[in-house]
Order: structure tokens, then C-alpha cells, then sequence
């Protein structure tokens, strides 16, 4: 509902969303759409006041009247939170989505930035000397009186499968994670695994469907397995969590990739029948960016801050990378790989289905699949 309680998850995907239709600036037209509603005026302010799911469009002097300052200067501040707003009253005003590297004060914001661009994600640094055109100095931080913790109104559920296809893991209305499984030929459950999945948190199972991971409310990466027929846990296996990340992991459920809180693309892996790390893989992915595991967890794919296409690998026993594999991936594309981690297909900057894949060892592509997403 307009101008009610509203995530940081859902104040993201409706920004995400115009950024998705590359929704052009204007000081004088309005845009609106079934996903967010408006109309709402397509200009800096304007796009703020839509993400914040606001009844009408403010503008960069009226923001401060539906929000609490959270820093008067943002010069080194790293309390910033996604769907916080950095406000330049007297003339612009962007919307923070994520963290890269919080230790180095490193973020990916989301705006309409002037006329004549449309509306996309860029990067930004609470140590530069600029932000978008203006001064540092000249911008103050603000979160919507309105923002809650969880989930509110439409909040959508992860759904993850087996290889055999017949368990399937998902959170379901109170927040519990839980599965369906067959059984005799048919359909049974659902029953809950044990344990309560972050509003914004991936459900993964891993292809024999004795492991299951999802991020709790404090962040952590859990596991839940089954032993002697039953689930145990869930347990921690190291590691937070920032807001918003994905989780994957091989076929064997022993390697779970995710993206910390400095926004670091990390692992945590199996020895000696205990959980190890997490340790950094190398990279960075887009505060959008999905991951995909190779079935033996020897390449892993993510969407880089450039919106380059991805790939970490192991090497004699050390990954290496990342190095980019060729294309493009629009705001909030998905992710695929097969088996052998020897193809890759996301979505492109013009929305089409695209592909990568491996010849004569070396990454070929991209070149168009078929088709246009959603």
C-alpha cells in the first residue's frame, strides 16, 4: 500500500525495476507501471518518492519531511543502509543500494541521474570527493520514516529443487523453511526443515537434497542436512550475509558461496567432516548479481560491478580470477550454468537471452539465445 510500511528489499526492487525498463529522466513526464503504481515524476526526487513507495512525488527539499537524517555529513559514514537516500536539498538526490567493499566505503547506488540518461545503477564512495555530479560534502543520508525490518505486503519466496526433482525446498508464510518431497509417487508435506529464513534470503538445496541453505535474521549462512532420514540443524557454517545475497552451491552441498558483508564474494567449504572459512574467491559482485556453481564447485559465476559476465576457478587447488567471459548483464538478470561450468547464460542489456561457452579453451560469445525475459 502507498505511503504504508515498506522492506529495504522492496524500497530496492522497485528502484531495480525502473532501472530494468530503463525508465527515461524528465523533470516534466510522469512514469507509471503495474509493478510500482504513480504516476511518479521521472526525475531524481521522483524516483526516490517511487522507491519509497510514497503517495506522490516529493522533491529534494520535501525528502527530509518523511525521514529521519541518519548522518548530516556522509563523508566516511558506513551506517548507510539499502534504500537509504543521500539528499543534495537544494539539488539532487540519489538512493544507496549496497555495499562493495564497506571497509573501503565503497557503494553501489541507483538513480535518475540527468536528462538525457535513464535510470541505472552506478558506483559511489563515502571517501570521494563527489557523488554524482555534486560535492560530497553537500549531502546528508536519510531513511524513510516508513522502512521496516522483514517482510511486508507481497513477500516473495524462494524455491529450490533437487536433481532428481522430487524435493523442494521454499520458505513459507511464517518465515519457516520448509519442504515438499515424493513419496509412493506422490507429493507429500509440507513440513518444515527446521529453522526461519531471512525476508530477503535464497533457499538452496544441493542435488541429492540432504542440504539445505538459507541466511537467518541475524545474517548467518545456515545448513540444515539429513541424517538417518531425518533433517538436523540448522547450523551456522561461517559467515554474514549482506542484505540481498544469493547462496550457491555445488552438487555435493560441501561448498556454499555467498557475498559478505563487505560485499566480498566468499566460501565456505567441507574438511574433515567440519565447515571451514569463509574466504574470500575473488570479486565483487553487482549489488543485483545472482551466483551459479558448476556442479563440482571448480567455477562460480556472478555479475561484477562493470555488469561484466564473471567467472572464478579453481586451479591447482587455488581459485584464480575473476576474469570477465564476455558480455553485458542488465539490472537484476539471472544466472545459469550447466554442469561442467562450460556454458553461461544470463540476460543482456537489451534484454535478450544470451549465452557464453567454453571452446578451444577459451570463453567464445556472447551471442543470442532466443527470446527476450520479462
Amino acid at each position: 500500500m502507498l505511503g504504508g510500511a515498506i522492506t529495504q528489499q522492496q524500497i530496492i526492487a522497485r528502484a531495480h525495476d525502473w532501472i530494468d525498463n530503463s525508465v527515461p529522466y524528465s523533470k516534466s513526464l510522469a512514469w507509471k507501471d503495474s509493478t510500482v503504481g504513480g504516476p511518479y515524476r521521472a526525475d531524481c526526487s521522483g524516483f526516490i518518492s517511487m522507491a519509497w513507495g510514497l503517495n506522490d512525488s516529493l522533491v529534494t527539499w520535501t525528502l527530509p519531511n518523511v525521514s529521519t537524517v541518519t548522518a548530516a555529513n556522509v563523508i566516511g559514514y558506513t551506517g548507510l543502509q539499502p534504500g537509504d537516500a543521500l539528499d543534495f536539498t537544494d539539488d539532487h538526490v540519489v538512493l544507496f543500494d549496497s555495499w562493495i567493499d564497506k571497509s573501503a566505503g565503497t557503494f553501489y547506488y541507483d538513480a535518475e541521474h540527468r536528462p538525457g540518461t535513464t535510470a541505472d545503477q552506478q558506483k559511489g564512495s563515502v571517501y570521494a570527493s563527489t557523488l554524482d555530479g555534486h560535492a560530497l560534502t553537500n549531502y546528508e543520508a536519510l531513511r524513510y520514516k516508513n522502512v521496516v525490518a522483514g517482510s511486508v505486503g507481497a513477500a516473495k519466496s524462494p524455491v529450490s529443487m533437487d536433481a532428481g526433482a522430487t524435493h523442494v525446498a521454499f520458505v513459507d508464510g511464517n518465515g519457516s523453511v520448509a519442504n515438499d518431497w515424493v513419496s509412493n509417487g506422490a507429493w507429500q508435506g509440507p513440513s518444515g526443515i527446521g529453522g526461519k529464513a531471512r525476508s530477503d534470503s535464497p533457499v538452496v538445496l544441493n542435488a541429492g537434497a540432504d542440504h539445505a541453505f538459507f541466511i537467518d535474521a541475524d545474517g548467518n549462512v545456515m545448513n540444515d542436512w539429513v541424517s538417518n532420514g531425518a533433517w538436523q540443524g540448522p547450523s551456522p557454517i561461517g559467515g554474514k550475509a549482506r542484505a540481498g545475497s544469493p547462496i550457491a552451491t555445488n552438487a555435493a552441498g560441501t561448498l556454499v558461496a555467498f557475498v559478505d558483508t563487505n560485499g566480498n564474494l566468499v566460501n565456505d567449504w567441507v574438511s574433515n567432516g567440519a565447515w571451514q572459512g569463509p574466504s574470500g574467491l575473488g570479486g565483487q559482485p553487482r549489488g543485483d548479481s545472482p551466483l551459479a556453481f558448476s556442479a563440482a564447485g571448480d567455477h562460480i559465476f556472478f555479475v561484477d560491478g562493470s555488469g561484466s559476465v564473471a567467472n572464478d576457478w579453481v586451479s591447482n587447488g587455488a581459485w584464480q580470477g575473476p576474469s570477465a567471459i564476455g558480455g553485458q548483464a542488465r539490472a537484476g538478470s539471472g544466472l545459469a550454468t550447466d554442469a561442467a561450468g562450460t556454458h553461461v547464460a544470463f540476460v543482456d542489456t537489451n534484454g535478450s537471452l544470451a549465452n557464453d561457452w567454453v571452446s578451444n579453451g577459451a570463453w567464445q560469445g556472447p551471442s543470442g539465445l532466443g527470446g527476450t525475459s520479462r
